[in-house]
Order: C-alpha cells, then sequence, then structure tokens
C-alpha cells in the first residue's frame, strides 16, 4: 500500500513538473516549448531539429518566417532566411487578432521513430510536413522516401486569403 502511495506521489510529482505546453488560444494550438522538443529528441536535438528546418526551406521559396521565440531557438535557424523570433504574448495577440502566419514544430515517438512536423499557417489554414527518423546505434537517421504532409483550415474565418 506505502509502494503504491509512493508511486502515485512521484508520477503526480513529475506531471506537476512538466513545463506546460505554448498554447495560442484558449482552444489550442497546443504546441511544444523547447525544453520538450529536446527531451523528446535527445541529446541530437540541435543538429537534428536545424537539420530539419532547413531541409524543409530547401523545397520553399520562403524567404521570411515567424516563429515562436519560446519555441523555436536561433541556433537551430538556416542563416539564409530571414525569421522573426516572435515572443508567445505577442504571438498570441497577432495569431487571433491579425490572423499572423507562423511556423512552429512538433514532435512525436511512433514506436522506434521519431516524427517531427513543421507546420505553417494561421488559425484559418496551415500546411504540414512530416520527417521521420529511426534510431540507430549512430543516433537518429532520416528514413528515406517520401516526406508525408497535409493541410488542414476553416472556412469563413476571417483572415484574408494570400
Amino acid at each position: 500500500m506505502i509502494a503504491t502511495l509512493r508511486s502515485i506521489l512521484l508520477v503526480a510529482l513529475a506531471i506537476a513538473h512538466q513545463p506546460e505546453p505554448l498554447q495560442l488560444t484558449p482552444s489550442g494550438p497546443f504546441l511544444p516549448n523547447e525544453q520538450q522538443l529536446r527531451a523528446t529528441v535527445g541529446q541530437e536535438a540541435d543538429t537534428l531539429l536545424a537539420d530539419v528546418l532547413a531541409h524543409w526551406l530547401s523545397t520553399r521559396s520562403a524567404v521570411d518566417l515567424n516563429v515562436i521565440a519560446e519555441q523555436v531557438p536561433a541556433a537551430w535557424l538556416p542563416r539564409d532566411v530571414r525569421f522573426t523570433r516572435i515572443p508567445l504574448e505577442v504571438a498570441k495577440r497577432g495569431w487571433t487578432e491579425d490572423c499572423l502566419r507562423l511556423l512552429w514544430l512538433t514532435t512525436e515517438l511512433r514506436n522506434d521513430s521519431l516524427v517531427v512536423t513543421i507546420t505553417q499557417g494561421n488559425r484559418c489554414g496551415a500546411l504540414r510536413s512530416d520527417d521521420v527518423f529511426d534510431r540507430s546505434p549512430d543516433g537518429w537517421g532520416r528514413r528515406s522516401g517520401a516526406r508525408s504532409g497535409g493541410g488542414s483550415g476553416v472556412g469563413n474565418c476571417g483572415c484574408k486569403v494570400e
């Protein structure tokens, strides 16, 4: 009985000390902060996430992108593209009031693989692209083959069409 209570207490303390995800509106999206991204990817986070961003940008003509400062450190951002790192509170206002376009990252472990998703959009619609990595003795390695992705949107949300 004491061991069970101790286990419950340890789990409760672990949950209480988890950093809160970033949230643009009361209903989401819920985005991991930098520490949560690092925790999922592990010690390779700086190299891998910088590579994912560079790889994503190599297939696009984007030259000026907005990211949330609390999620994406400057060291992850490629030098040949202009990024504006916007504090979360400013991004929240821009997201809800001005249809601010943002780029954000999410990470997820699925079985023995890591999925890194880059999403770009505003509160009306977004496009996402997934990179899948498999664990090897040398670390995470990008899975060969086509990338996956998708889009989502809300009709008549009030944002201007670009």
